[in-house]
């Protein structure tokens, strides 16, 4: 269910669907998906996604990028606690998926190219990163001009 969930699109730039879609819905039906695999390792997902945030974008291949990194998270984590939030940076907008304890180093990037793909047919942008105190956060950045 989760790889139907997540199967990748192969659609090209110009065959995306641009719609409003709901941020905070999208990562609960993707939390749905992912609570069974979480249980079983002890983790949780909180979304602390803002309600009333919607994006304009193509709702599949942002499902294929959020759903690929929460996964992510969810595969790498035992015993833990998953955060899905969004910030404003400059111009654009981020969605990181937070994953406490957990520190990546290169085999994620290359694990994640084909999301990151998907992510600059949207226009936007993966990035890794690791804290000492958060572990490790993986951030798509859009442009706000996506926001509905």
């Amino acid at each position: 269910m989760v790889t139907e969930l997540l199967a990748e699109t192969e659609a090209e730039p110009s065959d995306l669907k641009s719609s409003p879609v709901s941020l905070y819905e999208l990562v609960h039906r993707l939390q749905l998906v992912l609570l069974p695999q979480a249980v079983e390792k002890s983790t949780f997902i909180v979304n602390h996604i803002d309600r009333s945030l919607a994006l304009k974008t193509d709702e599949d291949t942002l499902a294929f990028i959020v759903g690929s990194l929460m996964n992510s998270a969810v595969c790498s984590t035992t015993n833990g606690c998953i955060q899905i939030e969004t910030a404003y940076c400059g111009s654009d907008i981020q969605i990181k998926v937070r994953n406490n304890g957990v520190f990546f180093y290169s085999s994620p990037s290359h694990s994640l190219g084909h999301v990151a793909d998907a992510a600059r047919k949207l226009g936007g942008s993966i990035n890794l990163y690791n804290n000492k105190y958060q572990g490790m956060i993986a951030v798509f950045s859009l442009s706000k001009d996506n926001a509905a």
